[in-house]
């Protein structure tokens, strides 16, 4: 009889053992997981971005009515925002391509504009102790007007369509910018 009762306090300790180490490297692990998760969203978003720009660069670049397609746009973590202000503070520089998220990760220091580019990236901390927000941005304000039409309204999340087109310049204006209309769909 004493034999069983071995088998079966072995069992229950190599149970509490391994449930110690499954704890152990998931404590160790998860932030190390969000952390290159974050990292591979930010690049794949970067990617993005830069499609975006470099769409709006090319249709700015033609005539009037030139028109780039861009499908599928996915934004699967974080929100972006066309024809925005970067800045709560000056609601009139509203001529950006933003996107942020949330983040638990220092990814880049807090507080400073990083560039790769015409792409800008900043880091912001906010009221929760621990936590940032990440954003990535190009700023148009001195080069086009660029102006969200289309079916989805700020913030934009998950899958769409977009058209870029060249409207021109504002009639009787000479000192205007060119107007760029992103249409969602």
């Amino acid at each position: 009889m004493k034999k069983k009762g071995d088998i079966w306090v072995s069992a229950v300790l190599y149970i509490a053992l391994g449930m110690v180490v499954v704890t152990l490297i998931l404590t160790a692990g998860l932030p190390l997981i969000n952390k290159m998760r974050d990292r591979n969203t930010i690049a794949q978003t970067k990617s993005m971005m830069f499609n975006i720009d470099a769409n709006i660069k090319a249709v700015a670049n033609e005539a009037k009515g030139s028109t780039r397609y861009l499908s599928p746009v996915d934004i699967n973590s974080g929100q972006l925002f066309i024809g925005y202000a970067v800045d709560k503070q000056k609601p009139e520089e509203n001529d950006t391509v933003r996107w942020f998220m949330k983040t638990n990760n220092k990814m880049i220091e807090p507080r400073m504009d990083f560039s790769e580019g015409d792409l800008k990236m900043r880091l912001d901390t906010t009221a929760v102790e621990g936590e940032y927000e990440m954003n990535v941005y190009f700023d148009y304000n001195s080069r086009y007007d660029i102006k969200l039409t289309g079916e989805y309204d700020n913030p934009l999340q998950g899958r769409y369509s977009l058209s870029i087109k060249n409207k021109g310049y504002a009639q009787g204006c000479a000192d205007c910018l060119p107007e760029i209309e992103i249409n969602v769909f």
